[in-house]
């Protein structure tokens, strides 16, 4: 097989993947036509799109029954190539989580969640955190909510016979360092899975 043909190869394997829920801007049309599992968002102005997943938590009670906390856990991924093996005749890439936005303890009612406000975000305990990675699991970075106003995370819909919900959001959020990081338009849609504890 030719250089080229590998590379053809290689870049069809990577991409194949992605295809059907990376897109490159928030849908024209509403949510109702948003991919299911996909988010898209503005990352400091820049198109940020991938996917998006949700799970709920269940614990088995005294009596052997489940009971389900009314929220979501919903984690926002960004992969990109990365190569785990080079030699003079073969290469090893795939495709890891670089840049993860955790959501915690979204309730599962439909409504908007001002998170500038310290006593809402106590009340519900809501948490948000953004991540960069290298190599799918080392932390680079990490960022956490800042104090500033305009958070909020929406619950447009939740359709608990499907188990599809759908939000929106816009979080400005801070490292170590003073680094701020700024997320509008923020677009979601998941599947929700269910976490048997």
């Amino acid at each position: 097989m030719t250089l080229g043909k590998r590379l053809l190869l290689m870049l069809f394997v990577l991409i194949m993947p992605c295809y059907g829920w990376c897109q490159s801007r928030a849908p024209k049309n509403g949510s109702s036509r948003f991919k299911t599992d996909s988010v898209t968002a503005f990352l400091n102005d820049s198109i940020w799109h991938g996917r998006a997943f949700a799970s709920r938590e269940s614990w088995k009670t005294e009596k052997g029954t489940y009971e389900t906390p009314n929220h979501f856990y919903v984690s926002l991924l960004i992969y990109k190539p990365y190569t785990t093996y080079t030699s003079d005749t073969s290469t090893i890439t795939r495709l890891v989580v670089s840049q993860w936005l955790s959501l915690n303890h979204i309730p599962t009612t439909i409504g908007t969640f001002n998170l500038s406000d310290s006593t809402v975000r106590k009340k519900l305990q809501i948490e948000a955190r953004y991540d960069l990675l290298e190599g799918g699991d080392a932390i680079s970075d990490r960022y956490y909510l800042s104090q500033s106003n305009g958070n909020w995370i929406q619950i447009i819909r939740y359709d608990s016979k499907g188990e599809i919900v759908t939000g929106a959001f816009a979080l400005k959020l801070i490292n170590s360092s003073g680094k701020t990081v700024h997320f509008t338009n923020g677009l979601f849609k998941a599947k929700v899975v269910y976490e048997l504890k």
